[in-house]
């Protein structure tokens, strides 16, 4: 979801008047929303054809397979964390 989308949103329904309280929530959000979207990021340029048996490697392959024929499963975008939690996960191994 883009920013001018969740920033109005956002300030709607959850109004912070501390200002000490306001400054830390956004900062989190935004770490949050750089980490997730450089994980992303990381996931669709660097190249893991040396180092297939890492965690990074299965990770790519996990999402991969949600752009590439499986657009209906796999929705963790930079962790199948939610996949398990629920039940989106590939019924198929990865190969």
């Amino acid at each position: 979801m883009e920013t001018a989308i969740v920033f109005p949103l956002i300030t709607k329904f959850l109004p912070i008047t501390d200002p000490a309280l306001f400054a830390f929530f956004w900062s989190f959000l935004a770490i949050g929303y750089m980490t997730y979207d450089l994980m992303h990021y990381s996931l669709h340029h660097i190249d893991t054809s040396k180092h297939k048996g890492g965690w990074f490697h299965k990770l790519q392959k996990y999402h991969n397979q949600h752009h590439f024929g499986g657009e209906e499963a796999g929705f963790g975008v930079s962790s199948p964390l939610w996949d398990f939690i629920i039940g989106t996960t590939y019924k198929n191994k990865l190969k």
